[in-house]
């Protein structure tokens, strides 16, 4: 009996120590896992931590570009504004250049309107500038009155004489000039006018500016012409009026000096015509022009035209007819084709051979043919 309960003593004593050392090694695993956990949580702890800091850089760096972007896009627009500002200065001085530039324009065109003013009141002068004339009723017959008013001159218009035109007839009449000289030089001009049965109108004749520049004139001291009248709606009406004269304020002590030089070509019982130059500067449009001196001592108002022009021995087209009345001279330009001289290859004039006819300016009858005439050209 004691022998049992002895080893049941020892049984248990033994399963004591059993679950003892059971628990211990339990409690032994948990304090392992304990560390591990530990570690692994610390690791863990480590790199949230770590990806904490990359975060934070990560931002951090955001943070620097964004600012940097400012920092450049402050920069660019401070640039920006710097060349705006620049351009407006560019624009400021360019203002300023154009301001002088007009104010010089001004300047310029002050002088300008000074010298035109000057040049208007030297007109008035008898020294080569053109006078006024007084106011003079010029016709007076069939119930029509004409009267100068003034003599005027434009920039573009040139030369020109006003004229009151009163119809009082019972019919509707037109007037145009005819045959006018200034000075004693054949110098064309241009009016035609209608007027209505007991109606009046200004009208102004204009004399070609180039022809009087051709003349040499600088001084108007006369004006003739005369006037052809018919009724508006039948030419052979028509008639023409004795030859009207204007002396201008310039006419008192005015030198006419006709001194002439160049080569004659025909002078024929007070009938001269005289070569004076050939132009062919690009002034001459239609081509070359071969500049004549006529003088009319005859009794006889004539026209005077050419005929057969040759150019170094090549007919060649030309242009030429001029109107000479008694007492009177022209300065005229016969005109060489150039389109005929380019069909003829000629490019440089040597030789002008031309003849000229000359017609009663009335009935043109023939009064004289004359025979080929050569002038050299050097």
């Amino acid at each position: 009996m004691n022998k049992i309960i002895k080893s049941f003593v020892l049984v248990l004593i033994i399963a004591v120590f059993a679950s003892m050392a059971v628990g211990s090694g339990l409690s032994g695993g948990k304090k392992s896992e304990s560390k591990v956990e530990k570690k692994d949580k610390d690791k863990k702890d480590k790199d949230d931590d770590e990806d904490e800091d990359e975060d934070d850089d990560d931002k951090k760096d955001k943070k620097d570009k964004k600012d940097k972007k400012k920092k450049d896009k402050k920069k660019k627009d401070e640039d920006k504004d710097d060349e705006d500002k620049d351009d407006e200065d560019k624009d400021d001085d360019k203002d300023d250049d154009e301001d002088k530039d007009d104010d010089k324009d001004d300047e310029d065109k002050d002088d300008k309107d000074k010298k035109d003013k000057k040049g208007k009141k030297d007109k008035k002068d008898k020294k080569g500038k053109i006078a006024d004339i007084s106011k003079t009723v010029i016709y007076d017959e069939e119930d029509i009155k004409i009267t100068a008013l003034s003599l005027e001159e434009e920039e573009f218009i040139g030369l020109s004489l006003k004229l009151l035109i009163e119809n009082n007839s019972k019919k509707d009449v037109t007037v145009m000039s005819e045959l006018s000289s200034i000075n004693g030089y054949m110098i064309e001009s241009y009016m035609s006018v209608d007027v209505s049965e007991g109606k009046k109108a200004n009208e102004m004749m204009t004399f070609m500016d180039e022809t009087i520049k051709k003349s040499g004139i600088k001084t108007i001291a006369d004006i003739e012409f005369s006037l052809y009248i018919y009724e508006s709606d039948d030419w052979s009406t028509g008639y023409s009026t004795d030859n009207i004269r204007l002396e201008t304020s310039a006419f008192e002590g005015y030198d006419y000096n006709y001194d002439i030089e160049g080569e004659e070509l025909y002078n024929n019982s007070g009938l001269r015509i005289v070569s004076i130059g050939l132009d062919e500067s690009e002034d001459a449009f239609f081509g070359p022009e071969l500049l004549l001196y006529i003088e009319n001592m005859t009794d006889f108002d004539v026209s005077i035209s050419s005929e057969d022009l040759a150019v170094n021995g090549f007919m060649i087209d030309s242009y030429f007819s001029q109107s000479v009345i008694s007492g009177k001279r022209s300065v005229s330009s016969l005109t060489i084709d150039s389109t005929s001289l380019e069909d003829n290859d000629i490019e440089e004039i040597e030789e002008i051979e031309v003849s000229f006819e000359v017609r009663d300016e009335n009935d043109y009858s023939l009064l004289d043919a004359s025979d080929a005439i050569v002038l050299k050209i050097k």
